[in-house]
């Protein structure tokens, strides 16, 4: 399955009361990636998420986890900057990022002022198409999910 890019203005007035719904244009680049986008000139604000089929129910067989390692040292590393330097970036111009992996899904999302926009995406595309996977942030991030999964039996909602 192709993945899918969602570009999303938030969709609040000022006062704020929800806007009427507005429906998404969908369009499908050239390479089969679809990209939708929702326009609202309330707020100057925009997000951008990259949102992929691939979630940790498609972790290969006897490798649990792998998505969620994978999607936590994401952000450590990229386009030769390390985690702080790309923190520094996107809080500077106060953005946020957002990664997340759920059974069906995975996505990387960032948010902000439009003005600052090709700056924020810039960082965005660097850590979606460049990230570089430190070994020492990839062996700090395993190890604290391996202890987090030795806690599993701690936990009464997993045990349910």
């Amino acid at each position: 399955m192709m993945p899918l890019i969602a570009v999303v203005s938030l969709l609040l007035g000022s006062s704020g009361a929800r806007a009427a719904p507005v429906e998404p244009v969908i369009e499908r680049l050239s390479n089969g990636i679809e990209v939708a986008w929702f326009e609202s000139q309330r707020l100057p604000l925009f997000d951008l998420v990259y949102v992929s089929r691939t979630g940790s129910k498609h972790d290969p067989l006897g490798r649990s986890g792998a998505l969620e390692l994978y999607a936590a040292t994401l952000p450590r590393g990229a386009a030769g900057r390390n985690a702080q330097a790309i923190a520094r970036s996107l809080e500077r111009l106060g953005s946020g990022l957002d990664i997340r992996v759920g059974e069906d899904f995975s996505m990387v999302g960032v948010h902000g002022l439009t003005e600052d926009m090709d700056a924020i995406a810039s960082t965005w595309v660097e850590i979606l198409l460049r990230p570089d996977f430190p070994a020492k942030e990839l062996e700090r991030e395993r190890a604290r999910l391996m202890e987090r999964w030795t806690h599993l039996p701690d936990s009464t909602e997993s045990l349910a």
